[in-house]
């Protein structure tokens, strides 16, 4: 027979063991990061890359979670497709926002662009990749960006041009935000050192492409600003019409998948470190990251797997509340991250990474020695 006494006390140690369990499964509950990717475009084509960028944040997701999450708080990522249509994007924002997101990560300059006010109402902020143009975090207190915007490609490229002494430069451009605020910040600062530029813009490529391009003239090299998907075509189509002319492409070249393209040996570009970096770190993140999903990691992937990092730093300093992260990148960092060091200067809401001159050779790039 248990006595009364051993009894309660059975029924105190069952209760205290219930109220743990209560309090380690409130632990587990998720903390939610939103991203919104232009996956397909509005005609269901694919956009490749935001599937590797997806692939590397779940990377980095898998990676913090079987350490133990922040504080036993697991990372859970909930990913839609806008199909490159803004109003597809705010919809999917705000049910993202009521679905308990902390943050929000999404691409491309207009999308960002669109959800800026979206942001601001719910007071859910929005953390912009592979969006280059100049001003869109300007009057968006929830909206910041972790990407090179278009001052950063042409102030990387300036060295570039030196060394290469071209005195006239020719741009060509897809004519959207994105592709008309890097050719503009390209010609500001060429024309402030003296180098003469011409510049042109393409719809889609085709005929009238190599018509515009021929309206350059007496040109010493080419920069071109497009999506990936427009970069073969487009230097096919200069080589048509310059064959000798030296070419400049966008930080987008700078993809393992293009090293092999023969078409594109010997253009120069503005390139990220990742391809230049010998740490231990990224060496076993490229062996791991390739047995996961059978892709070498690129520029994609690593901005995937770095702004989840980035975020759990954040969180692990400060806190997983909307506010509490906006405070914290409002105030400003320096962040080391797998493209170098990552800084952001007070109320900026702009992070961006170093990037150096380099040039396609055999399959590889080359950077230039400083």
């Amino acid at each position: 027979m248990i006595s009364t006494i051993r009894f309660k006390k059975i029924i105190l140690y069952i209760i205290c063991l219930l109220t743990l369990l209560t309090g380690c499964s409130e632990n587990r509950e998720p903390i939610m990061i939103g991203a919104i990717f232009v996956m397909t475009n509005t005609h269901g084509k694919a956009d490749p890359n935001g599937q590797v960028v997806l692939n590397g944040m779940q990377f980095a997701i898998n990676a913090i979670n079987a350490q133990g999450g922040v504080e036993g708080h697991p990372l859970k990522l909930m990913h839609r497709n806008c199909k490159a249509d803004s109003t597809i994007a705010i919809q999917q924002f705000k049910e993202l926002a009521e679905l308990g997101a902390v943050v929000i990560i999404n691409n491309y300059s207009h999308i960002t662009l669109a959800l800026k006010k979206i942001a601001l109402e719910t007071k859910v902020p929005q953390l912009a990749i592979m969006a280059t143009a100049e001003d869109i975090t300007e009057d968006g207190p929830y909206t910041f960006r972790y990407w090179t915007k278009a001052s950063d490609q042409a102030k990387a490229l300036l060295p570039l041009v030196k060394k290469l002494k071209i005195k006239r430069l020719g741009l060509v451009n897809i004519d959207n935000t994105y592709g008309n605020s890097v050719s503009d910040e390209l010609m500001s600062k060429m024309t402030s050192t003296g180098i003469e530029v011409q510049k042109t813009v393409y719809s889609s490529v085709g005929k009238d492409l190599e018509t515009n391009l021929a309206t350059l003239g007496d040109i010493d090299a080419i920069s071109f600003t497009c999506f990936p998907s427009d970069i073969l075509p487009i230097v096919k189509t200069i080589k048509k019409v310059y064959p000798s002319i030296k070419i400049i492409g966008p930080v987008s070249v700078a993809s393992p998948k293009f090293f092999s393209e023969k078409e594109l040996d010997g253009i120069y570009i503005p390139a990220p470190l990742i391809y230049n970096v010998t740490s231990r770190q990224m060496k076993q993140l490229r062996v791991d990251f390739v047995q996961q999903y059978d892709s070498p990691v690129d520029v994609y992937s690593t901005i995937g797997y770095d702004s989840i990092m980035l975020l759990y730093d954040i969180f692990k300093a400060k806190g997983t509340k909307p506010q509490d992260i906006v405070e914290f990148m409002e105030r400003g960092f320096v962040y080391p991250g797998l493209f170098g060091d990552v800084e952001s200067q007070p109320n900026s809401h702009h992070f961006h990474f170093p990037l150096r001159p380099a040039q396609m050779k055999n399959g590889k790039l080359e950077f230039f020695r400083r």
